[in-house]
């Protein structure tokens, strides 16, 4: 059977930070799936080439042109389109992808999935949508295909929505998947890495925190037992904590070197450290089968509280070129009350201290701006931020709450009356642009109050920029790579707009 798997082109807001690139890990996991299975597949990123064009309203459109994504449905003449949708500012680009194959043939089936179909069902009230995945997808597919070959009912498959006879239906939840490692690595193969390395080099690299020149990312576990209120990663990926085991992770990097020179890793995992001896031994395997040559990052952001100065000293052996810890607030009681963190803040002081001695880079994720916070608990935060900045070198990254779907924030601004605007597609292209407007506001700050502290930390983090560079000749490389590769940050932290 042929499949066609789709990133559509991207919509951005006028103002936004650069549009990025990065590969469709979740449509290379199918693809590696079916094509294990024997079926045909072909993987294509509707936004690899790169191109920007903008509408009359400065809204812009990032990648190939829809007549381009008509031309590669029709030359491929798939049986099933499958439409990724990462992100919920984005569901008009997979509805757009799917209603051009329908009109391409009315009998493709067009098949919709990903972090946001997991958590709105309103995906298959769509016209040119048939059928809506919710969750893990890799054997959710494979029942898809066996019901497109009539061996499976669309009411036997869990973990779908479908219409029938106007009527939407939603199935039963898919049990998550445990054995992790029966899926077999993502299907690099189907697509153009070389162009992938070089538009990351060229100013659309996937994350700011890059330091090679060949990087890819991976994802090692899945699921978070967390219940931070802001976050909706347990709609689509369950709470229960699930993980390939080391040596399926060590023959990960192993092909990624070996097969594509890949010269850094960024390691999308929530929770990598949460299982510290599983952790251990990837470390260990990192070092003796001299795979630290690749050096690697933890994007997400670590629990400051499963770190200690030995496990630091050994990430650096294997090759970790920085640690990142998601603090979210500078406030105890807002971490454990408003966000349900319940992270100590001595403890992650500690482990910034402990950081510095042993010469670890360390970068730090804040969030403000929650419904039950106060402006002085704001300011707080951001002092804390700064407090880390200046005597620990933690370089601080602050983003406003944005309330998504399914998230208790989501809720709880629906409850106290303090979003501003509905949730909608584009509200959230404009919540999430350098100069747009928040979706949150309350008798205790406005977006502009939020604006406010927001620059009077970048200005201190500029400030320490520029002092260490001149200490420390060498971090001015990377200070210089990072702005080569993400050009939006001289307007945010030299010219404060952001």
């Amino acid at each position: 059977m042929k499949l066609l798997m789709i990133n559509p082109p991207s919509k951005h807001a006028d103002g936004s930070t650069n549009p990025r690139i990065y590969l469709p890990i979740g449509l290379l996991y199918l693809a590696s799936m079916l094509e294990k299975h024997n079926h045909q597949v072909k993987v294509y990123d509707g936004r690899l080439s790169a191109k920007i064009t903008k509408d009359s309203n400065g809204n812009i459109h990032f990648g190939d042109s829809w007549e381009e994504v008509r031309k590669v449905i029709q030359d491929f003449n798939p049986e099933i389109v499958c439409i990724s949708c990462m992100f919920s500012n984005q569901s008009s680009q997979a509805f757009k992808t799917a209603e051009i194959a329908k009109e391409i043939s009315k009998d493709i089936l067009a098949v919709v999935g990903g972090p946001h179909p997991s958590v709105d069902t309103a995906f298959v009230n769509n016209k040119f949508v048939d059928i809506q995945v919710s969750g893990e997808g890799e054997f959710t597919i494979l029942d898809i295909v066996d019901y497109f070959n009539g061996k499976k009912k669309l009411d036997e498959i869990k973990g779908i929505a479908f219409k029938e006879n106007d009527e939407v239906k939603i199935m039963k939840k898919r049990e998550f998947i445990d054995a992790l490692d029966e899926i077999p690595f993502p299907a690099y193969h189907l697509v153009d890495m070389e162009e992938y390395f070089r538009k990351q080099n060229h100013g659309y690299g996937a994350r700011p925190l890059i330091r090679g020149k060949r990087v890819v990312s991976i994802i090692t576990s899945r699921g978070c037992p967390y219940e931070c209120t802001f976050c909706s990663i347990f709609l689509s990926m369950g709470r229960k904590f699930r993980y390939h085991s080391p040596n399926y992770v060590l023959n990960h990097i192993q092909l990624l070197k070996e097969k594509y020179g890949v010269d850094f890793i960024l390691f999308e995992d929530d929770n990598m450290s949460l299982r510290l001896k599983r952790f251990d031994e990837i470390l260990e395997g990192m070092i003796s089968r001299r795979l630290n040559d690749v050096k690697w990052g933890v994007i997400n952001g670590l629990r400051a509280d499963t770190l200690s100065r030995e496990m630091m000293l050994k990430m650096k052996r294997a090759g970790c070129s920085y640690v990142v810890i998601a603090i979210e607030s500078g406030v105890q009681r807002v971490v454990n009350d408003v966000i349900k963190k319940y992270l100590d803040l001595k403890k992650v002081v500690r482990v910034c201290e402990d950081a510095m001695q042993v010469k670890m880079e360390m970068y730090a994720y804040y969030i403000v701006g929650f419904p039950d916070e106060t402006m002085d608990e704001i300011k707080q935060t951001i002092n804390f931020a700064m407090m880390l900045d200046d005597k620990y070198g933690v370089f601080p990254m602050v983003n406003i709450a944005t309330p998504l779907y399914g998230t208790e924030l989501y809720s709880r601004a629906e409850e106290t009356g303090s979003l501003v605007q509905e949730v909608t597609e584009e509200g959230l292209l404009k919540a999430t642009q350098t100069h747009g407007s928040g979706l949150i506001q309350t008798s205790e700050f406005t977006f502009e109050d939020l604006q406010k502290e927001n620059k009077r930390l970048n200005r201190n983090i500029f400030k320490n920029l520029v002092k260490r560079s001149i200490l420390h000749p060498p971090l001015l490389v990377n200070y210089i790579s990072t702005t080569i590769k993400n050009p939006y940050v001289i307007k945010k932290y030299v010219f404060g707009k952001g």
